[in-house]
């Protein structure tokens, strides 16, 4: 279920001081939630692009002995493990350019599994041909932390040296090769949770200093570094959001050609672009090649250095795009009719042949229209095999949860909020078990609950151009700094639907200092709470955009409520 609650303001002379300082009650009370309570914290926050140092992160320095060895040998075939979605392919991108462009090493290649074949993480069969090939170094991105016994065999029957870097989360098992991971045990970055994108050019920025040369590569490719984050829904705070700033800075004034193509292709203008196009319209083209086309489309649109194989790459693409879209819809029906509910907790839909591509896509959109954490299984009947996908959100760490369940699973991995595994059974059914059993006696107190928490109250007149910029001061939004919320109160003047399809609310709502105009993007569901005359309250986040030459003010709003709703304060 979701639920509202209004954040309650502080009384003190310093929250006092900052309503002087930013000149609106509400705007201060959004700084306050986000621990900017004085001039030096809203500075260091807002003009920060600071990066931690590159060797923070730890084993890199055992990384560069490593590597320096293999550099300098007269055989070195190097190869680049990636993973299949965006941010696998920006960090395998980033890591082989660098080393085939940058380092000359001509025999650096890219290695991208197939999703379907081989599933996530590293193949037992494909790291063995790698090794009858004559590879000498494999190094993972955005994989291997949760194949340590895997990579001990493979090591131990071919000599060949595996590095692993990644950014998921490690069972207790850690690898006993040389690993590049903010949550090395007992040696954690200061930036605990990042993406393998930004693990990959950190690693870059490490080798650039240690063979004397200057950051201009590594500088060049950060907004593709930034697009990995938005992709991987990282935290945006501290470092990452000093990097998704350098991003942002470098997309909107020279973007690199695989992102450049991708804004034409999705009809982006280079100077507007945001989060949001990064991760609604850019990431979905990157992924879904890895999900249901050529699981190495996307790390060739990146890598190329030819416009014309990059348009024809962002084509493609954008192409196998359209047809995720429309699959995983049909997909998402079939799902949510054959759901089960376990313990009014977790959710659980499995069919036969699913495509495995867009199950965790199912999953995530099961889980916001019904507010469930939601597992989505694919079997394979001929196989006698079944994979799937796991979202998750507020307290439940879902990859925590398949650990105290590892016995059903032949593999798993991933975040607290996302999860992919294998079941060792062709079935749901030990799954569904193991999940009733655990839930009924570890998780007996937990109830999945969506709160989100309304900043303040607005009105109309507040929203002046000030306002705006001290909104647009805290950008970019996203995961640990997320978008501010606002609540107007006022009485519905005239309402209707628009769009192509009608399936949009537009309303003028008339409050006691202005009236303002409010769009509900996909909500038809709350024209039953309309009537000419009502009184309501719109909960959304307030836009300004030019138009004609004349700046418009809208809400978007999110949802509807009752006049006299009780706002519970957090």
């Amino acid at each position: 279920m979701k639920e509202y609650q209004l954040r309650s303001l502080p009384v003190s002379a310093a929250f006092d001081e900052l309503v002087a300082i930013l000149g609106s009650p509400a705007l201060a009370a959004v700084y306050w939630a986000k621990g900017l309570q004085n001039k030096k914290q809203i500075s260091e926050f807002t003009n920060s692009f600071d990066l931690l140092p590159a060797d923070e992160l730890h084993d890199l320095v055992s990384f560069g002995k490593l590597f320096l060895r293999h550099y300098q040998s007269a055989q070195k075939k190097i190869v680049v493990y990636g993973d299949y979605d965006a941010d696998g392919a920006v960090a395998a991108t980033i890591l082989w350019r660098f080393l085939y462009r940058i380092l000359g090493i001509t025999d650096a290649t890219v290695y991208i599994p197939d999703r379907r074949e081989e599933g996530y993480g590293l193949n037992k069969e494909a790291l063995l041909q790698l090794a009858q090939k004559g590879t000498s170094l494999v190094i993972t991105v955005d994989c291997g932390v949760r194949d340590s016994d895997l990579i001990a065999e493979v090591t131990e029957k071919t000599g060949m040296e595996i590095v692993v870097t990644d950014h998921h989360q490690p069972s207790d098992n850690f690898p006993h090769c040389v690993s590049v991971h903010p949550l090395y045990p007992a040696h954690e970055s200061k930036n605990r949770f990042t993406s393998g994108g930004v693990v990959a050019w950190k690693v870059v920025r490490y080798l650039e200093d240690l063979l004397h040369k200057s950051h201009e590569f590594s500088d060049s490719v950060v907004d593709l570094v930034g697009l990995s984050l938005i992709t991987d829904i990282m935290p945006l705070v501290g470092e990452n959001r000093s990097i998704l700033k350098r991003a942002l800075q470098k997309a909107k004034t020279n973007p690199s050609l695989g992102l450049r193509v991708l804004m034409e292709q999705a009809q982006i203008r280079q100077d507007e672009v945001s989060p949001y196009h990064f991760g609604y319209m850019i990431g979905p083209r990157l992924n879904a090649s890895g999900r249901i086309g050529d699981h190495y489309l996307s790390t060739k649109l990146l890598s190329t250095d030819s416009p014309d194989a990059a348009k024809e790459y962002a084509r493609q693409v954008s192409e196998i795009n359209e047809q995720r879209q429309q699959m995983t819809q049909d997909l998402l029906e079939r799902a949510d009719a054959e759901k089960l509910i376990i313990e009014n907790k977790v959710q659980i839909a499995a069919g036969f042949d699913w495509e495995e591509g867009i199950v965790g896509l199912v999953a995530g959109k099961l889980m916001n229209k019904h507010d469930l954490p939601t597992i989505v299984v694919s079997k394979n009947q001929e196989k006698q095999s079944a994979k799937g996908s796991a979202r998750s959100f507020g307290e439940l760490n879902i990859t925590a949860l398949f650990e105290q369940i590892a016995s059903v699973f032949t593999r798993f991995g991933g975040h607290h909020s996302a999860a992919g595994f294998t079941l060792k059974d062709g079935s749901e059914q030990p799954l569904i078990s193991a999940l009733r059993s655990i839930l009924h006696s570890n998780y007996e107190s937990y109830v999945p609950k969506a709160v989100r928490t309304i900043d303040a109250y607005i009105s109309p007149d507040i929203l002046t151009e000030t306002f705006f910029e001290g909104l647009g001061a805290l950008e970019p939004f996203g995961p640990e700094n997320a978008e501010p919320l606002f609540a107007v109160g006022g009485k519905v003047e005239q309402f209707g639907t628009i769009g192509k399809q009608n399936n949009h609310i537009k309303l003028e709502l008339a409050t006691e200092k202005g009236a303002i105009t409010v769009l509900l993007f996909g909500r038809l569901d709350l024209l039953k709470e309309l009537d000419q005359g009502k009184e309501v309250i719109v909960v959304g986040k307030p836009k300004r955009e030019e138009f004609r030459g004349a700046m418009q003010i809208t809400l978007i709003g999110e949802t509807i409520l009752p006049a006299e709703w009780d706002l519970v304060k957090a």
